[in-house]
């Protein structure tokens, strides 16, 4: 899954949470468990929960910066 959003996340700009979606969506084949909830009271498919899960750990390890409101950015602009 990085290695898609390494490659089609524009380098230098922010990016909100929902372009993020959308570039996985359009560039990685999602199989029935990553579109099943991600749990019974979860609205959202377990793969969005995955997508969060790594960019935070791609935050924390100083890879991409994130901004309050879900925006992030990859590379220096």
């Amino acid at each position: 899954m990085w290695e898609a959003l390494e490659k089609h996340l524009p380098r230098g700009e922010w990016v909100p949470l929902e372009d993020v979606y959308t570039i996985v969506e359009s560039n990685l084949r999602l199989d029935a468990e990553d579109l099943s909830r991600n749990g019974i009271h979860s609205a959202h498919p377990r793969w969005k929960t995955t997508v969060r899960t790594l960019l935070r750990l791609k935050k924390q390890a100083g890879v991409i910066r994130g901004r309050p409101g879900g925006d992030l950015s990859h590379g220096h602009s």
